[in-house]
């Protein structure tokens, strides 16, 4: 796995949005009561619980502890944006403590088709079904029937 750093701003929707998922108030709450110790219920709002873990002493380090020991993961793709595969919540807290980049951990591809393809979950998948991981992502991938006799793709 490639670790590198992530600029929050390389996720950001052009109307200012972090990432292109939703984030649940449970999730944040979650993270927050694990990384910061308070202890706000699960359906406490957002706000509220931002503006609790913004004062525990040293909540910016304490958070960015967490984040090297549990990178959001991403990958870089080939028309130069980044698309956030795991760690949205992780993301948008690191972004309302004023956090301009963030550790992340790069997400292996492969060249398929319609251009480079995360393929991890496809080895999670074949992992926990007990098949050939590599197998189990082609035959979801690649449109059989429109490979010419030559081998190549007609897509």
């Amino acid at each position: 796995m490639n670790n590198s750093w992530l600029t929050l701003d390389d996720i950001r929707t052009p109307q200012g949005a972090l990432g292109r998922q939703g984030f649940t108030a449970g999730g944040v709450n979650s993270i927050a009561n694990h990384v910061f110790g308070i202890n706000v219920p699960e359906d406490n709002s957002i706000r509220d619980t931002l503006t609790k873990a913004k004062q525990v002493p040293q909540a910016t380090k304490k958070y960015m502890d967490f984040l090297r020991n549990t990178p959001v993961q991403a990958t870089n793709l080939p028309d130069n944006t980044v698309h956030l595969e795991d760690g949205h919540h992780r993301a948008f807290i690191a972004d309302q403590l004023g956090f301009k980049r963030i550790p992340k951990m790069g997400v292996p591809t492969v060249v398929g088709v319609g251009g480079m393809l995360p393929m991890y979950g496809a080895i999670k998948e074949g992992k926990e079904q007990g098949i050939n991981p590599m197998a189990k992502f082609l035959s979801n991938m690649v449109p059989w029937d429109t490979i010419a006799p030559t081998g190549r793709g007609t897509v």
